[in-house]
């Protein structure tokens, strides 16, 4: 495609492709491929360098109302998150002197370029969002919108007293005596393996570096004296011909085992901030690769055993990025494989509801680890910066909890904030001064 547009003068793109099938069905019963094809695919910038070589433009995307319209479409989750990607994809490109304009054919097409709206806008390229989806009637009463806020925020506020206030869950009772971690050697996710073994669930830890795994398997077994199997996984390398052993593997190793809880921990941020032309399309493959395509396909191969045995738990660790904030500038992909997250979390949690799994995206801002080094820089953002340990035993206790979207675990601030039950704990080793590696969830 790259030697068929060089040096033609390309002044308008129309991303269209798209793929719905395997339809109407549960996520574990398609076939693993199916899904694969549908989210398989490169960001959608591969002619923005040209454009920009002549100063104007315009690209369309088209995504599907059904991501937006609706706050979820179960029997339909991976096509409307991947939908939602394109969501985010799309809503972040503006210039100054609109030379260069980026139309969205739906309203759920749109995150993506809000974030390039700001990135680009020294660079004369000018996108815009067009709605065409209907709407909202405009003379809805502000009183009964201002008693809807009152009411939804009273309500969080109680739910998360009596979360505060209660007594913590027997999860094996509840769940299963196994969880599924990715990611556990460092940071958020080695925290999160930390809390749940400390609550006597026995761990399933899957990670790149068998070093690292070896380490966390034994801290956990001398420290809460529970089950420990490692997986070693590179879920960089999912969908290519390098994954389908490891993926083996891991089904191999939850087979037989009361797995109740699974913890999609593992993400990348890495290129870090950068414009979306600036990297090499292979790091933003790689980052869809961890953040997105690992999350569905590791998801689909814990989930048969859950069904089977008519309970569990399943929570993806997004970001607050990608939800707290209209955009993420120069962190424009990794906001979009977070909202895909968040929409794929949402739909499941409908869709599995009626066999006893609790679907659950739990969306985190300022967790000490090396992905907000920088911010943490600032004094006036400490206060808002917890340790990985705090936020762990937070996330662990909303798990079963609340609406597919969880994102209070993120605005505790500090240990006194924090249920009775995590201010007692003692220190996992996991902190500020801690390192963590790629896998590792903002």
């Amino acid at each position: 495609m790259w030697e068929a547009v060089d040096g033609v003068d390309i002044g308008v793109a129309m991303n269209n492709a798209g793929l719905g099938q395997p339809g109407s069905v549960f996520l574990h019963e398609a076939d693993l491929e199916a899904w694969v094809r549908m989210i398989t695919g490169e960001p959608a910038g591969w002619c923005w360098g040209y454009m920009m070589e002549r100063g104007r433009g315009a690209v369309v995307n088209v995504g599907s109302a059904a991501s937006e319209a609706i706050p979820s479409l179960p029997l339909y989750s991976v096509y409307v998150a991947t939908k939602r990607y394109v969501h985010t994809n799309t809503k972040h490109t503006h210039a100054c002197d609109r030379k260069i304009d980026q139309f969205i054919s739906s309203r759920n097409v749109g995150q993506f370029f809000w974030g390039l709206h700001v990135e680009y806008a020294s660079k004369g390229i000018d996108v815009h969002c067009l709605v065409v989806a209907p709407m909202a009637w405009w003379f809805r009463s502000l009183a009964f919108l201002g008693a809807a806020c009152v009411a939804s925020v009273t309500l969080r506020l109680l739910a998360y007293l009596a979360l505060s206030l209660r007594r913590p869950n027997d999860m094996r009772l509840s769940y299963g005596a196994w969880a599924v971690v990715t990611g556990p050697t460092s940071g958020i996710g080695r925290s999160i393996a930390l809390e749940l073994a400390r609550r006597g669930m026995n761990l399933v830890l899957v990670g790149r570096d068998p070093a690292n795994l070896r380490e966390i398997s034994d801290t956990i077994r001398s420290r809460h004296g529970v089950q420990t199997k490692t997986v070693v996984f590179d879920l960089s390398l999912v969908s290519t011909a390098h994954g389908e052993e490891p993926l083996r593997r891991l089904r191999e190793a939850v087979e037989g085992l009361d797995v109740g809880v699974l913890v999609n921990n593992a993400g990348v941020a890495q290129p870090y901030a950068m414009r979306l032309h600036e990297a090499d399309v292979e790091a933003w493959v790689r980052m869809m690769r961890v953040n997105l395509w690992a999350v569905t396909e590791v998801t689909a191969a814990v989930l048969p055993g859950m069904v089977e045995r008519g309970r569990g738990a399943v929570v993806n660790i997004g970001s607050a990025s990608s939800e707290a904030t209209p955009s993420f500038p120069f962190y424009t992909v990794y906001a979009a494989t977070k909202r895909y997250v968040a929409q794929f979390s949402r739909s499941l949690h409908v869709e599995y509801a009626s066999k006893r799994i609790h679907v659950q995206c739990q969306a985190p801002l300022f967790v000490a680890t090396r992905m907000v080094a920088k911010f943490m820089e600032a004094s006036w953002l400490s206060p808002f910066v917890v340790s990985a340990d705090d936020y762990a035993c937070a996330a662990v206790g909303w798990i079963g909890h609340g609406g597919a979207l969880c994102g209070r675990t993120y605005r505790t601030s500090s240990r006194g904030a924090l249920p009775p039950s995590c201010r007692t704990l003692p220190s996992t080793g996991s902190s500020y001064g801690r390192t963590p590696g790629a896998e590792d969830s903002v």
